[in-house]
């Protein structure tokens, strides 16, 4: 019945925010400190859950991006290459610049 479906659709997203999200938005909030000093917590907050949401969009949507390149994110450079531009995309969204961007991905 419907109670007990909002109970189980509750259960799943504090189980999933609690042991993923949380820690996951927690370490981003310390490497955001040292690469956008100026941001507020708030606006930290908000940059970290762009990031997640673009990770999660390409675990949610592989079956169409597999589609869409014609191969298995698993079994090509496809991962790697959507990794980069995570990063890339998420650094400069920041403000860093290409040098910093360098050093954050060479190390």
């Amino acid at each position: 019945d419907a109670a007990s479906d909002n109970e189980l659709s509750e259960a799943l997203v504090s189980t999933f925010v609690e042991r993923f999200i949380q820690p996951l938005e927690s370490g981003m909030q310390r490497v955001l400190e040292v690469l956008s000093p100026l941001s507020t917590r708030d606006e930290r907050n908000s940059q970290c859950r762009s990031i997640i949401a673009q990770c999660s969009f390409y675990v949610s949507h592989r079956p169409f991006i597999e589609r869409l390149e014609g191969t298995s994110i698993l079994e090509s450079d496809l991962f790697e290459s959507i990794s980069d531009h995570v990063c890339r995309f998420s650094l400069r969204g920041l403000g860093c610049e290409e040098q910093t961007i360098q050093s954050v991905l060479a190390g």
